[in-house]
């Protein structure tokens, strides 16, 4: 729970800056949460896959296939982009919380639940059963 709580106090002091979020920053956030905790294949943690030592490691949920690990580094890029775009914009309109309006804030809430649902699709991070796979680097059936 420490680790979770100084990424969150991160993210609280980070966000009266505006600093921009980047896919760095999410990987920054899985090694930070991920700290001390036991897993399969320590090197996972914080590596997207289709990087080194993942680039055949891939997903599927229920029975959807995620996003193929060579795609990962593309698609990372692509939402960060998109993410970027509509937060700039959102920025301008909106220059400070007291500015925000009903209309602001259904559109970053409308931002959230799209940045959440792409990740999701995205899935950049092995979890604990594709890190037991990546450790014996088998493939999925």
């Amino acid at each position: 729970m420490r680790t979770l709580n100084a990424v969150l106090d991160k993210l609280a002091a980070d966000a009266p800056r505006r600093r921009r979020f980047s896919v760095e920053d999410a990987r920054e956030w899985q090694r930070r949460t991920m700290a001390g905790l036991q897993v399969p294949d320590a090197s996972c943690v914080g590596a997207f896959r289709g990087e080194p030592g993942l680039e055949d490691i891939e997903v599927i949920i229920g029975s959807a296939y995620g996003v193929a690990a060579a795609d990962v580094t593309s698609e990372l890029a692509e939402f960060e982009a998109m993410l970027m775009s509509i937060v700039e914009r959102l920025d301008a309109r909106y220059p400070s919380a007291d500015d925000l309006d009903t209309d602001g804030l259904e559109a970053i809430i409308e931002l959230a639940a799209r940045a959440h649902a792409e990740w999701v699709r995205i899935r950049p991070f092995a979890n604990a059963k594709i890190q037991a796979r990546a450790a014996t680097r088998l493939k999925p059936n």
